[in-house]
C-alpha cells in the first residue's frame, strides 16, 4: 500500500455520508426509536462519525493484507462486514439490554455502517491505483 492516508481518508468520508444517508433516510421508517440511529445534525456529530471513520480507515489499513482471499470483493467484504459489522453491532447490543424493542434499529446501525466502511474500502481499492483482483 503506497499512500494509506488514502485509504483512511476514502473510508471516513464514505463512511461518515452512507450513515448519514441511511439514518436520515431510515428515521421515519422506524419511528419512535430513530435516535438510536444517530442521525447527524449537528457538527459535533459529525466529527464523532468522522473521527471513527478515520479509526475504522486506519483498522482496514492495517488488517487490509490479512484476510486469506484472493478476490479484493472478498477482503474488503470480510473486514467490512465480519470484522467491523460484527464489533459495530455488539458494541451497540447494550440498547437491546436497556430499552425494549429496538433490536431491529441496533441491526441497523451494524448495517448501515457495514455498509459505509465496505463502500469507503471497495473505493480505495477501485480508485487508489490498487488493481482490483474481482472474479
Amino acid at each position: 500500500m503506497r499512500k494509506p492516508w488514502r485509504a483512511v481518508l476514502l473510508v471516513a468520508v464514505i463512511f461518515v455520508a452512507v450513515h448519514a444517508l441511511g439514518a436520515t433516510l431510515l428515521a421515519d421508517l422506524v419511528g419512535s426509536t430513530s435516535g438510536l440511529l444517530l442521525v447527524p445534525t449537528t457538527p459535533l456529530q459529525i466529527g464523532v462519525l468522522a473521527g471513527l471513520g478515520v479509526w475504522v480507515g486506519g483498522m482496514y489499513v492495517v488488517l487490509r493484507a490479512g484476510p486469506p482471499f484472493e478476490s479484493t470483493w472478498a477482503r474488503v467484504a470480510f473486514f467490512a462486514f465480519g470484522v467491523f459489522g460484527h464489533s459495530w453491532t455488539w458494541f451497540h447490543l447494550f440498547f437491546v439490554i436497556e430499552f425494549a424493542g429496538v433490536l431491529h434499529e441496533v441491526l441497523l446501525v451494524g448495517l448501515i455502517g457495514a455498509v459505509g466502511v465496505f463502500a469507503g474500502a471497495l473505493a480505495y481499492e477501485r480508485f487508489a491505483g490498487v488493481r482490483p483482483n474481482v472474479d
